[in-house]
């Protein structure tokens, strides 16, 4: 008889096991997650090339969530500490806004997203700025002539030169500031689409 009650722990044991203890996701969104691998985090953020427009499961813990539509989130890991974007970008699966916290699974294809270079966005920046100089000056000089430039009239161009210097930098703290903005939507380096998601609690 203690031989029999053994057995059937064992059994009980066994099945508990492959069952996860009957754990099933409270909320899920678009199609079903059939791969059974976990991509680790930090694997895709060390070299995501390697992963581009290759499907992986991934899992972590809610970090940030759009708060506009659900349409990204952001997820880490306990024991790496490495967080990872997932987003939809035609917003056709989505997230709930109060997520933060839970525990989430994501199946996707890993998209890389090429930096755009720095030295083409700053050029394009001074360019503006100095047609706008340009511009300014060109307008006083038609109003005194080039000979006949006043200190006034040079205090002038300094003045409105100053005034296009604080603009200019109003304008790059405004878009840093946007994204920070919870609804609006980060630009990371690489980030699994949104095809499959599953949450816990």
């Amino acid at each position: 008889m203690r031989s029999k009650s053994l057995i059937l722990a064992g059994i009980v044991v066994a099945v508990v096991a492959l069952t996860g203890c009957g754990e099933h996701p409270y909320y899920v969104a678009g199609e079903k997650v059939t791969l059974e691998v976990v991509t680790a985090l930090d694997a895709i953020k060390n070299d995501p090339f390697s992963f581009a427009g290759k499907t992986v499961m991934v899992e972590g813990i809610v970090d940030r969530v759009c708060q506009g539509s659900g349409c990204w989130a952001t997820l880490f890991t306990t024991e790496s500490g490495e967080t990872l974007f997932t987003k939809s970008p035609d917003h056709s699966v989505i997230v709930p806004k109060s997520c933060s916290g839970e525990r989430i699974r994501v199946q996707g294809e890993v998209v890389v997203i090429e930096p755009e270079p720095v030295e083409e966005v700053e050029e394009v920046q001074i360019a503006a700025v100095t047609e706008e100089e340009g511009a300014v000056e060109g307008v006083v000089e038609s109003m005194v002539g080039e000979d006949e430039k006043s200190a006034d009239a040079e205090e002038a161009v300094d003045d409105q030169l100053a005034e296009l210097d604080v603009a200019f930098a109003e304008e790059c703290e405004k878009e840093g500031a946007i994204a920070e903005e919870g609804h609006s939507c980060p630009k990371p380096d690489c980030y699994v689409m949104l095809t499959a998601v599953e949450l816990y609690r």
